[in-house]
């Protein structure tokens, strides 16, 4: 059996290899695909909108009392959703209210939905702000009806 040894040490590896080898593969194709549509729908969507206004820039600058010297409030081409990661942590969901959001985002307030019911007797409603105002995207607040913010999300224009 010693003697085989090394014969049995290749055949074991061609039996692995194969098989590993096909599962890598089949994830860098699945990899390079998935990013190549990312990037299809994050190019359409960038051509149906522009940076935002330098006067909104400042605004919401001053309104979420960022230093001057961030690059949120000195990039010459900053996009609505350059701004989605500071208004998240901001107002994160369970702990900011509606009125909180309001007195940073409500020159930017879309659509205020009327109150739903959820499945557990509570109601809720939708609020959505967007800082260009073109509807390319926007970021959404969910609320109870007591104004308290429990669910955050992001809505961009040609992408499901």
């Amino acid at each position: 059996m010693w003697k085989n040894l090394p014969k049995m040490v290749k055949i074991i590896f061609v039996i692995l290899a194969v098989p590993v080898g096909c599962f890598l593969a089949t994830i860098c194709i699945e990899t390079f695909v998935l990013t190549l549509v990312s990037h299809q729908q994050t190019v359409a969507w960038r051509r149906s909108t522009s940076p935002l206004p330098e006067q909104v820039v400042e605004d919401l600058c001053n309104k979420m009392s960022l230093p001057p010297e961030d690059r949120l409030c000195t990039s010459d081409e900053i996009m609505a959703p350059d701004f989605y990661p500071i208004i998240r942590k901001t107002f994160p969901p369970g702990e900011a209210t509606y009125e909180e959001i309001q007195t940073v985002l409500g020159d930017y307030l879309w659509e205020k939905e009327p109150l739903s019911p959820l499945g557990d007797g509570q109601k809720y409603y939708r609020v959505s702000y967007d800082l260009r105002g073109d509807r390319a995207s926007t970021i959404l607040y969910y609320f109870y009806e007591n104004g308290l913010s429990f669910q955050v999300t992001e809505y961009f224009e040609g992408i499901d």
